[in-house]
């Protein structure tokens, strides 16, 4: 992502889109599709870490495409400089989402592990959802539905909404 951040420096200060950042975009995207599947294809790791871990990319991913779109069309959407602002400060964000998504692979999480990853999940919604790069409810469910994973992730969600309905009853 440091070549999006590089771009992303330049635009603020020069104030302009440079649309290549497109391109710097779609090779981050290809990465993080790359370690999803490594996380989905991996069978023996713990399931609720996985889970988590293809959660965070899952957002990581969203925001990318959604700034792309945002950058597509900023001159046409007045958008120009603010998508580069939103987007430099939203990014320091995605890159630590990436490298907490990578403690899957430590195998099974702690209580606390679990608790911090799912905090995590939560902070990195907010703030996309405050940079305007989150999907619609329509357009989750038709992402879901074309990847095939709303079945399979499906119970698995349940339970991990579960386990973070019963943690905030204990911290109540």
């Amino acid at each position: 992502m440091s070549g999006i951040s590089l771009l992303l420096d330049s635009m603020e200060r020069e104030r302009k889109v440079d649309l290549s950042v497109v391109d710097e975009i779609d090779r981050a995207t290809i990465v993080l599709d790359d370690y999803g599947k490594k996380i989905v294809s991996d069978t023996s790791s713990d399931v609720k870490a996985s889970f988590l871990a293809y959660h965070i990319l899952r957002n990581i991913r969203i925001a990318l495409q959604k700034m792309k779109a945002r950058f597509a069309t900023a001159e046409e959407n007045h958008d120009n400089p603010v998508v580069a602002e939103v987007s430099l400060a939203l990014l320091p964000l995605l890159a630590e989402s990436f490298e907490v998504a990578q403690c899957w692979e430590a195998g099974p999480l702690s209580q606390d592990a679990e608790s911090s990853m799912i905090e995590h999940i939560r902070t990195l919604r907010d703030a996309m959802s405050s940079a305007s790069m989150t999907m619609s409810e329509e357009e989750e469910s038709e992402e879901l539905a074309k990847t095939g994973l709303a079945g399979e992730w499906g119970l698995l969600a349940d339970a991990v909404r579960d386990i973070y309905i019963k943690e905030q009853q204990d911290t109540s």
